[in-house]
Order: C-alpha cells, then structure tokens, then sequence
C-alpha cells in the first residue's frame, strides 16, 4: 500500500489516465509510442466495429505475469504491435504469478482492457487454472516474458490453421517450437496451406511455446491422452517471437508508451 501511494507510483498511473485521454482513444485495446505515434484496430486494417455477439468472446488470449512488471509490457507492447488483427480478441487474461498490488494497479491504468486473477501457489497447477478461466473456443496463450517482432494477422493465421486441421488441438507460433532465431524455415514438402494461403507444418508433441488451442478439442483429447501418445499439434512455418532473453531484433530497450 505505501509503495501504490507513492509519489512515483502515483505518478506513472495518472500519467497513463492523462495519455489515454490525449492520444482520443477510439476503441480498445490501442497503442501509443513515445507520445507521437497512435495505433488501434482502425489503423491496423480493422475497424471499431463490435464482432458478432459471441464472436469476440470466442478469442481469449492469456500471459503469465511475474514478479517483473516492465516483462509483461514488453510481452503486451510487442503483441499489440505486432499482431495487426488483435481487435478480433474478445478478452485478455493475465494470471498473477508474483506481480504486486501496486505493479498491478499500473498495469490496469495502462491497459484497462485485462482481466487479473491470482495465480495458484504451486505453478504445475497455472495451465489448468487459466484454461478454466478461458469461456470461448479460441485460447492463445502468450506464456510469460515473450517478445514478438514480426508483423502478421496472428489470430487469424492460427485460427485459419485450426479450420483448415480438424484433428489438430493445438497450433505453435514458431516453427518447431522454437525458443530462438535459427533461420530455419519448413521444407516446402513438409508445408501445407491454410485457406487463405498460410504456411504451417504438422507436429505431434505438445507445444511449449506460446500457442493457440481449439478448447472444444483439447478438452476431448485430454480425456483419453496418456503420457507418452503423441499429441495433434502443427505450428506455422517461421520463427515470430522469443522469449525476451535472446536476441532478436525487438528485444533492446524501448521507451514505448502503452496505451489501452
């Protein structure tokens, strides 16, 4: 409580409440960068048009959030960046793993639009509880302290991966579930096309990166999966994101303002 009265936390969320009302946000969630530039579904292809009545809900996307707050923005910042088709995200959910009161409070001054719960004391445990906080079809799961630096129609690409596999529960960001550059790309005899034309491969182990799951098939498949059966994955053709250890062409330190 001290800590959140403080003059600098004090500060850092009114400053976020200030911004967001001189950026004249017109829908959510947006960005704003280094008080110049303004980005938001209506400038990222989309519009801010409500999706459906039920659509939107269908597109959860979750990240762990640890005790290092300013790894979560960057997690946030590079997604909402990056991700050009992000307005069709109905909820975005972010499970307390270590992040204090008062780092939260500025995370929720900054990006009005996520939804906090308390992460469960044992971590084997955070899957499973932020897959029950999950209500719709469509869960990308962003894990925690990951960067993206490629610019794609993300939730698309995978949901699109997803139509185009009926036997597939879950769909990789990075080719081969990578945790670095390689500089590798499938072989075009491994690569299949979704139909609006992206490239992803077929897998069979369980995706440890961050990744999107059809809900609907994980949870039939999960009733009768038993360790050591090889697991209906695919993950698409090219490296996107990495965890914010290595080095990739995002990961310097940035002075971007979030915005929600």
């Amino acid at each position: 409580t001290e800590m959140y009265n403080s003059f600098g936390m004090q500060n850092k969320v009114r400053q976020g409440k200030q911004l967001s009302e001189a950026y004249k946000i017109d829908g959510v969630p947006a960005l704003g960068i280094h008080g110049r530039y303004y980005t938001s579904p209506s400038l990222a292809g989309g519009d801010n048009t409500p999706e459906p009545e039920g659509q939107a809900a269908e597109i959860t996307v979750t990240l762990i959030a640890g005790p290092e707050r300013i790894r979560t923005e960057q997690t946030i910042n590079s997604f909402l960046r990056r991700c050009t088709d992000f307005h069709r995200i109905g909820r975005f959910v972010v499970l307390q793993a270590g992040l204090s009161a008062p780092d939260r409070a500025v995370l929720s001054a900054l990006y009005p639009f996520l939804e906090f719960a308390a992460g469960d004391p044992n971590p084997a445990n955070w899957l499973g509880q932020i897959r029950r906080l999950v209500s719709g079809r469509y869960w990308l799961h962003l894990k925690e302290g990951w960067r993206f630096f490629a610019p794609e129609p993300l939730v698309g690409r995978l949901i699109g991966v997803l139509e185009s596999e009926p036997a597939v529960m879950v769909v990789g960001v990075n080719f081969e579930d990578a945790t670095k550059l390689t500089g590798r790309c499938a072989a075009e005899s491994r690569v299949r096309r979704s139909r609006d034309g992206s490239r992803y491969v077929l897998a069979d182990w369980l995706i440890e990166g961050p990744a999107m799951f059809d809900t609907e098939r994980a949870d039939r498949m999960s009733s009768a999966w038993r360790e050591g059966d090889p697991v209906p994955s695919a993950t698409l053709d090219e490296v996107l994101c990495v965890p914010q250890t290595s080095r990739c062409p995002d990961c310097r330190a940035t002075k971007e303002t979030p915005m929600t």
